[in-house]
């Protein structure tokens, strides 16, 4: 009857594009790209948040006449715990991202899982496989609280300990918007990316934020352009004793 491309990539575009020629009817998703370009220009500062990706989505099933009002955030609801029974504050780690300006640096990965591990009963990484889950693992060997989730929980498995979870520690990536299906605090760390742009956890405490405060940041949307300096400052400038304490704060400690 209709299609609703919310995704607006060259496949996606081709493919909508060959149905509209037919008569279906279709809708796009207004990225707002130019306005990401001006938002990154002026550094963010001072700036209004840009529209949330996810209103982007609704907007586009609104165009071919849907009426129904924003979703509201996600509540704490009761989750099977695959980790068996908790005691004390449990706490996720997830310094991975697929883009290098979203990656907490290893050095500092290592000195936060170090840090959270006395603070908190259990730890637990959340990672791919390769170079994420050696690390992973050896956190496990070094840390006996520490956990690492991969080839241990599939996803359904992950969301469901996430809502099980005091805190989540994200960068900009996917945990932070599994933690926000199910409403559990999130400390975000923000390197290359502002969670101005609008891909900022759905429903997320702003409080949670981290950010480096430097001229050269954002530098881009997505965190996939190279480091004009080389050294990705804005990741090392959100230390691991700023990430520790946030957590803290977070979870009542």
């Amino acid at each position: 009857d209709a299609v609703a491309d919310v995704h607006g990539v060259l496949r996606s575009v081709t493919f909508r594009t060959a149905l509209w020629l037919r008569g279906i009817p279709v809708a796009k998703i207004e990225k707002g790209r130019e306005e990401k370009k001006d938002f990154i220009r002026g550094g963010g500062r001072e700036m209004k948040p840009l529209e949330h990706t996810v209103i982007r989505y609704c907007d586009v099933f609104r165009k071919l006449g849907f009426v129904f009002d924003d979703p509201a955030p996600a509540v704490r609801r009761a989750h099977p715990n695959p980790m068996g029974e908790k005691s004390g504050t449990w706490v996720g780690f997830a310094p991975f991202s697929a883009q290098q300006g979203k990656t907490y640096p290893e050095p500092l990965a290592r000195e936060a899982v170090r840090l959270l591990s006395e603070r908190h009963s259990r730890v637990f990484i959340h990672s791919g496989g390769g170079a994420e889950v050696e690390f992973a693992r050896e956190m496990e060997r070094v840390y006996p609280n520490v956990t690492a989730l991969f080839g241990r929980v599939d996803m359904a498995g992950e969301i469901d300990l996430i809502a099980n979870l005091d805190c989540v520690v994200s960068m900009d990536s996917l945990v932070m918007h599994l933690a926000s299906l199910v409403a559990t605090p999130v400390v975000s760390v923000w390197g290359a990316t502002h969670p101005g742009l609008g891909f900022f956890g759905y429903g997320c405490n702003p409080r949670g934020i981290l950010q480096a405060d430097l001229e050269c940041r954002p530098c881009s949307v997505f965190g996939n352009k190279p480091c004009r300096f080389g050294d990705y400052r804005c990741l090392f400038d959100v230390t691991p004793a700023l990430i520790a304490e946030r957590v803290s704060e977070l979870v009542g400690k």
